[in-house]
């Protein structure tokens, strides 16, 4: 983290995450780490979106069985696709299952930062260091509304 000691809102990142260090033994497993870094993210951006976890369901192994029962779960009609999911997702059986499939076009946005020259695609941490919550929450409400 030392490399982004001079970034303007390095204080009040590092004092969202530091539940990371406080108690560096207590993480047994590495999804239980990564979903608290998931939700401070979260809350840093101001998105109330509720996260489940797929252990939460009973689920087929099926990969495409396994997204459209978990989304049948939720109630959900739409699914955010990665850009490459058309190669391998079994696009009829969303359709039969009335689930929208939507792939992503990501652009990476262009911010300040403090190493010289934009260097896109880096983390979501990378952006709260450079932009801080208050920026993150306005970029975020702007996407959500379109």
């Amino acid at each position: 983290m030392s490399s982004y000691a001079r970034t303007p809102h390095f204080d009040e990142v590092m004092a969202a995450v530091s539940f990371i260090w406080e108690d560096p033994g207590g993480w047994e497993w590495l999804w239980a780490l990564n979903l608290r870094v998931i939700r401070a993210f979260l809350q840093m951006g101001g998105i109330g979106t509720p996260l489940r976890l797929a252990s939460e369901f009973s689920l087929p192994a099926d990969p495409n069985r396994h997204l459209i029962e978990a989304y049948r779960a939720l109630e959900a009609d739409t699914y955010l696709a990665g850009a490459g999911g058309a190669d391998y997702m079994d696009l009829p059986a969303f359709e039969e299952a009335r689930i929208e499939v939507r792939f992503q076009k990501f652009e990476c946005p262009r911010y300040d930062q403090v190493f010289g020259e934009f260097i896109p695609n880096l983390s979501t941490i990378d952006y709260f260091f450079h932009r801080g919550s208050a920026a993150s929450r306005s970029f975020f409400a702007e996407r959500q509304e379109s």
